[in-house]
């Protein structure tokens, strides 16, 4: 289970469409931006990405390593938090 510690902030980085968005992560360099996020992270913070599709699948959970305000490149940690599959957004809701 992951907790959030006091001060610590959750954002959601929707992924779309979700085939740029996985050939995004899986490689840095890829000329596609398929991110949509909101707001300014701290380091520390917690970025949930989530895929665009039916339904929904979330991909990873990332702790933030630098300030991000979407003038400059993401900077996360190495290492995101280990999911068992792709669990879909309503499996975590229930």
């Amino acid at each position: 289970m992951i907790t959030r510690s006091s001060g610590q902030h959750v954002f959601i980085a929707l992924g779309t469409p979700w085939i740029d968005a996985v050939v995004a992560f899986l490689e840095p360099r890829a000329r596609v931006d398929p991110w949509i996020m909101h707001g300014k992270m701290a380091i520390g913070d917690l970025l949930v990405t989530v895929l665009d599709t039916t339904p929904r699948t979330l991909l990873c959970i990332e702790t933030v390593a630098a300030p991000f305000d979407g003038t400059s490149p993401m900077e996360v940690d190495e290492r995101p938090y280990e999911l068992h599959g792709l669990p879909t957004v309503p499996e975590l809701e229930q």
